[in-house]
């Protein structure tokens, strides 16, 4: 069994509100589908490794981490090298979603969602760094549907691209509320090089300003070896 099976063997085996440490890089085989909460477990990983897919191609099961479950992500690691053809290119999520300085870079998703595809329940960004990702719709985040959708507390997401809405795209009545942090140096070959919302709602507040967000230089993606 890989690591990365052995891992998807832990979560599954583990009691609700268990906290599984994650300190390696541990790297996914040919073999090996996208780590899965399963519906209704609360879970946190600890990560301070990173958990790289390693697909350089896209395909049916690209995802790095699929939650239907409560999922919480914590300890600065790294999620990087998912690549769908689907959407949620670093984590697919329809559970509750929270993520403690985690950074999720060089993902990609053919549809939505690059680092992250949110729907149906709350995500929840705190800190952390979102780089280098990309998708058709969201080359950061995909959000929809909830009103409440997603709550940003500092953290940056900058270098990520996307033909709409490159750092996040919020769509079909979801809610953003933007507390500091920065979104900036995002590409979008159409619209939303940031923030693209439609028939939905964001709110920012203590945000950096553009002209301090173009000064910023893009984030590099740390992957811990």
């Amino acid at each position: 069994m890989s690591a990365w099976a052995s891992l998807q063997a832990e979560i599954d085996a583990a009691e609700d509100g268990a906290v599984i440490p994650v300190t390696e890089y541990i790297s996914a085989e040919s073999g090996d589908s996208a780590l899965t909460i399963p519906r209704n477990k609360v879970i946190t990983l600890e990560l301070s490794g990173t958990l790289d897919r390693g697909l350089d191609e896209e395909t049916d099961d690209g995802s790095v981490i699929i939650n239907k479950g409560d999922l919480t992500i914590t300890g600065g690691g790294t999620i990087t090298g998912g690549n769908t053809s689907g959407d949620g290119g670093g984590i697919w999520s329809q559970g509750l979603l929270t993520l403690n300085d985690v950074k999720i870079c060089n993902n990609h998703a053919h549809d939505r969602g690059g680092a992250v595809y949110s729907s149906y329940d709350h995500l929840e960004l705190t800190d952390g760094e979102i780089t280098g990702n990309s998708a058709n719709y969201g080359g950061g985040f995909y959000v929809e549907i909830v009103p409440e959708a997603m709550t940003m507390q500092n953290g940056s997401i900058r270098g990520n691209n996307a033909k709409y809405g490159a750092g996040i795209y919020v769509s079909d009545g979801a809610g953003v509320k933007q507390n500091g942090g920065e979104i900036s140096e995002n590409r979008a070959s159409n619209n939303g090089s940031g923030v693209y919302v439609q028939y939905a709602a964001y709110e920012m507040t203590g945000a950096k300003s553009e002209k301090t967000q173009r000064a910023v230089t893009a984030a590099a993606c740390t992957i811990w070896r």
